[in-house]
């Protein structure tokens, strides 16, 4: 990554690649110049691959399930794709050529799964504030762990091997809580002052130990330590009228924070001074979808649109 050319203030829409499905997930990035994104078309839900160089539709299978996707999350070292669907128990799990390897069935609705690689295992949150701990190569249950507070919900979660750490945001009460994987006991909570966005998104960068958090308001960051949340620092926009953020990603290779918002932008943070480096109109209808990717010499950011489906490519200007 660090070879690859990125400046934030040069950053444009370049070209636009339209899906034709509706009620869209969020792109996602799966390596050799693809992303995906699921959606609905004549009543069907699908996923559809394309290549961004060619701006061209590779391949669309449809999903065997009425429920749209809510949710698509890449892990590539297992090179699988994992839907989270909307309002559903059931989650599936494709690999790269779009086809359904296998499916799990859980006991609540999951809003939230991240993937361990040191230990191989995949954590699952949603709600009842409840998490299962599974096998990332058999999906067999190897643990779980329910809070007391069953009111509230987990939106998202982040592992922090490095730390042997777990960070969850949950709605209800309002906190941002680390705990410890090995004996699940709580090291640090943060209040949240604001009120969450709609898709409750966390990024946690591994190289920095850096975690960012999305509100309506603005973008929350956080230094993980031993000792939990630390140097805490918000990212604001230029008003609140143009706020209301819709997902969030933190990349400290090059000093960027990247976050949406709801009203058709895209705003990027210098990580070490928070000053605003850019902020980019797009004229879709809702951007929720977040991610980069290598293109050519450098690094394209690349946000999608939940209602019409499009993705659109960020990437450097010629002059």
């Amino acid at each position: 990554m660090s070879t690859l050319k990125f400046n934030a203030s040069k950053l444009e829409p370049t070209w636009t690649i339209p899906s034709k499905l509706e009620q869209t997930s969020e792109v996602v990035y799966i390596g050799n110049k693809e992303v995906a994104i699921a959606g609905v078309k004549a009543k069907k839900v699908l996923i559809s691959k394309f290549d961004i160089e060619r701006r061209s539709k590779i391949i669309s299978r449809v999903l065997i399930t009425r429920m749209p996707v809510a949710n698509l999350i890449y892990i590539a070292k297992l090179k699988t794709i994992v839907c989270l669907l909307r309002d559903s128990t059931e989650i599936l799990f494709l690999n790269r050529d779009l086809i359904v390897k296998q499916k799990l069935r859980c006991r609540f609705v999951p809003y939230t799964i991240d993937f361990d690689p040191t230990r191989y295992l995949l954590y699952i949150g949603g709600d009842f504030t409840t998490i299962l701990i599974y096998s990332a190569l058999n999906l067999k249950l190897v643990g779980r762990h329910k809070w007391k507070n069953p009111s509230s919900s987990i939106k998202s979660l982040r592992v922090i091997p490095k730390l042997n750490y777990l960070v969850m945001l949950c709605t209800y009460t309002y906190t941002l809580t680390l705990w410890r994987l090995n004996d699940h006991k709580r090291v640090d909570c943060a209040y949240i002052s604001y009120s969450y966005a709609s898709h409750y998104m966390l990024s946690f960068d591994p190289v920095s130990s850096m975690l960012a958090l999305n509100t309506d308001e603005n973008v929350t960051m956080y230094q993980i330590t031993s000792k939990g949340f630390e140097n805490e620092n918000i990212l604001s926009p230029y008003t609140k009228n143009e706020a209301d953020f819709s997902n969030v990603m933190l990349i400290s290779p090059i000093k960027c924070v990247i976050a949406t918002t709801v009203f058709k932008s895209v705003w990027l943070w210098n990580v070490e001074t928070g000053e605003v480096q850019n902020k980019i109109n797009i004229s879709d209808e809702i951007i929720n979808g977040l991610t980069i990717a290598p293109l050519g010499k450098q690094l394209v950011v690349i946000v999608s649109d939940s209602i019409n489906g499009n993705i659109t490519i960020l990437s450097m200007s010629k002059s």
